[in-house]
């Protein structure tokens, strides 16, 4: 673990670990206290959470706001790359990634 810290220091591999927004909700009489996803088009319960199709994001209702939560930016230098998100996997683990090579410490030290 201290390999993968030291090339994160190393190469600059940096990411914002996410990015949130808030939307204000209308009450419905016929689903009162519930969040209306206009994406969705279905109604959550005040704590419930569901993920975004086609994107890597997580939203909780929490009435009457609907907080959404998205990956950050991921940037890297070389020779470290960025992994691309896996979209068939919930929010955070389809965020791309920094990886860096296992030989790049020792690229870096020679």
């Amino acid at each position: 673990m201290g390999r993968v810290l030291l090339a994160v220091f190393l190469f600059g591999v940096g990411m914002s670990y996410a990015y949130t927004y808030m939307e204000i909700v209308t009450e419905s009489p016929d689903y009162p206290g519930m969040c209306f996803d206009r994406d969705t088009k279905e109604f959550y319960a005040s704590g419930s959470r569901w993920f975004k199709s086609g994107a890597c994001e997580m939203l909780l209702c929490s009435f009457p706001v609907i907080s959404g939560y998205g990956c950050g930016t991921v940037t890297v230098e070389p020779p470290c790359e960025i992994v691309p998100g896996n979209l068939s996997l919930p929010y955070p683990d389809c965020c791309p990634q920094g990886y860096c090579p296992p030989n790049a410490i020792n690229f870096r030290n020679a």
